[in-house]
Order: C-alpha cells, then sequence, then structure tokens
C-alpha cells in the first residue's frame, strides 16, 4: 500500500513538473489589428489577444499531465488580464503561462 501511495505521488509529481516546462511565453506578434468591441469602441492589438477564454479539455491521461491551475489570458471587453485554469488540451492562443507574458503581449497596443 504503501509503495502504491509513493508511486502515486511521484507520477502527480512528475506531471505537475512537466505540466510548468510545457508553458513558455508567447512571443508578441508584431502585426495588429483592428476590431470593435461590444460597447462600440475601437481597439487595435494583437490578435492572439482576442481569442476567446477557452479553459480546453481534460480529455485522457496526456492532458492530465498538461493541467496547469494557473495560466492567465486577455478580457478584450475588459481589457484586463485574468486568470483562468488550463485543462490541458485544446483551449485558444489567448493563453499566457503568465500575468506578465500576458501584458507584454496584449498591453502594449494602441488604444
Amino acid at each position: 500500500m504503501n509503495f502504491l501511495l509513493v508511486l502515486v505521488c511521484f507520477t502527480l509529481n512528475v506531471a505537475l513538473a512537466n505540466s510548468q516546462l510545457l508553458c513558455r511565453a508567447r512571443i508578441s506578434e508584431s502585426n495588429t489589428f483592428l476590431v470593435i468591441l461590444r460597447s462600440g469602441k475601437p481597439f487595435s492589438g494583437n490578435p492572439t489577444c482576442f481569442g476567446p477564454r477557452n479553459i480546453g479539455t481534460p480529455l485522457g491521461f496526456a492532458c492530465a499531465l498538461r493541467f496547469m491551475p494557473l495560466v492567465w489570458y486577455f478580457n478584450g471587453e475588459s481589457r484586463r488580464c485574468e486568470p483562468m485554469p488550463y485543462l490541458g488540451c485544446g483551449g485558444s492562443n489567448n493563453r499566457f503561462c503568465s500575468l506578465q507574458d500576458c501584458r507584454i503581449n496584449c498591453l502594449q497596443f494602441k488604444r
């Protein structure tokens, strides 16, 4: 029983470490585009930042290994970087490893 508990703890530890390695900073794109927010105000910025908030799906063991309890996405309506979990598979490109990555990619555009 102790061996099984140690094995489970080891597996979870490796999975968490692996998920953190998979989270890398996204390079800011130089291309910008103009969008009209629901508020009616024009806004130009990095296209990655205007993808939907999508936490992904937890389908299968491979996705569970890529689970990250805290990533960041850019909310185009509030113009803020906000936290969310990532379930490991799927999702949108509007997902950043840190608050700083989100701000660098999404808050450095013309308003």
